[in-house]
């Protein structure tokens, strides 16, 4: 027998390598599932957002939220379109696996901007209406840390960890962070993103009680803009999804992609819902 192939190193390779082969040959169904799903958010997101612009235009005007708004839904697009680009590209060469780990990553990135921007045209939305100065100011704050927090995203999507098999493969492999620490990095991210989706929820309430409207109505209203509260509790369950010991392959980081689609398209849904109530009570009265 050949000393080689009582390397240690050799055979720690080769038990990678084996792993790898196993675990990459996964369920291919999963990536065209992501791609069909990834794609009925984004045009049900498109429809919804639409829907606000032909209202605003038409009974009252556009404002920054909406411009916020429209450019966050042309990033996800973009995003979109990369995912289905890695998922097209799959990973049966090396080529292959860099230009999907290109690909996802950019898209990640992309979708993290894109959530970030969705609470920041909230909260200008809230701040349009909003009188109270000591609100004002946590509005002000949101939309400042909701943006600083996206460093730590960039990073934990941008840096593998050092013990990644894969690393290699990956965009960036000069630096590489404890796996843990990585995880760390990315949850914060995402749970404090959570949590600015369920605040944002609350302030309706603050706000529409004051205006004089049937209580039905304010009912109606401060529920419609509250939608946002469904996304936090979807990313704060994923980030407790994404802490399970599970390895990175590729199917697992497409079906990923659902999450990362999920919480800013509903937010633009959720945004968008008030607008149909403002459509519908013109259409009665035409």
């Amino acid at each position: 027998m050949s000393s080689d192939n009582l390397n240690p190193t050799t055979i720690l390779s080769s038990s990678i390598t084996r792993r790898l082969v196993n675990t990459d040959n996964g369920d291919e169904s999963i990536f065209s599932q992501t791609n069909v799903a990834v794609w009925v958010l984004m045009s049900a997101s498109a429809m919804f957002l639409f829907m606000r612009l032909w209202c605003r235009h038409h009974f009252s005007k556009w404002w920054y939220d909406d411009g916020v708004l429209t450019i966050t839904w042309m990033i996800l697009l973009t995003a979109a379109a990369l995912i289905s680009a890695a998922i097209s590209v799959g990973y049966h060469t090396d080529d292959a696996k860099r230009t999907f780990f290109l690909y996802q990553n950019i898209s990640t990135s992309l979708t993290t901007i894109g959530t970030a921007w969705t609470k920041v045209a909230f909260a200008l939305t809230l701040m349009r209406i909003m009188r109270n100065i000591y609100l004002r100011y946590v509005l002000y704050f949101v939309i400042v840390t909701v943006n600083l927090v996206l460093v730590l995203g960039m990073l934990s999507i941008w840096i593998p960890a050092c013990t990644d098999p894969r690393k290699h493969l990956r965009p960036q492999h000069d630096l590489c962070f404890d796996h843990m620490n990585l995880m760390y990095l990315g949850g914060t991210t995402m749970v404090y993103g959570g949590l600015i989706d369920v605040l944002l929820a609350l302030f309706p309430w603050f706000i529409i009680h004051r205006l004089l409207l049937e209580t039905r109505e304010k009912l109606g209203l401060s529920f419609a803009m509250s939608l946002g509260f469904i996304s936090g509790m979807i990313v704060i369950l994923r980030t407790f999804f994404q802490f399970k010991r599970i390895d990175n392959n590729y199917h697992y980081l497409a079906f990923l992609a659902i999450f990362n689609f999920l919480e800013p398209c509903v937010n633009i849904i959720a945004q968008t819902t008030p607008q149909l109530r403002v459509f519908c009570h013109r259409y009665k009265q035409a």
